[in-house]
């Protein structure tokens, strides 16, 4: 079986290494809310080019907690993640090799390494 033939899937004609990105790009923002949500703020680390760094944190109240928990953003990234994440799973059990080429991608980058490659 030819890899063309066994990356197609029926989504569209979305091949499964393209679902498999978009579902990665999607656990990636979803996982940044969970981190807001967690931490009750946002934080931001600005790393200087002689390798120290700038952190700030900025706490958000009950009220910006709520608008992001109930924002129509959350709710749709929480939804496409949890049916994207049935159709990774499938994916991995049949072509885990593929998996974890496109996982490999949205693995946090070395600080020595390129993060554009």
């Amino acid at each position: 079986m030819s890899t063309k033939t066994k990356n197609k899937s029926n989504f569209g004609g979305l091949s499964n290494d393209e679902l498999l990105f978009i579902f990665f790009i999607i656990k990636d923002v979803l996982n940044t809310y969970e981190e807001i949500i967690s931490q009750e703020g946002v934080s931001n680390r600005l790393t200087l080019p002689d390798g120290s760094f700038l952190e700030s944190f900025k706490s958000l109240d009950k009220e910006a907690m709520q608008e992001i928990i109930s924002s129509k953003k959350y709710t749709y990234v929480s939804t496409i993640f949890d049916k994207l994440e049935e159709i990774s799973t499938l994916i991995y059990d049949t072509f885990p090799d593929l998996y974890g080429n496109i996982e490999e991608m949205f693995v946090k980058p070395d600080e020595n390494k390129d993060v554009f490659l």
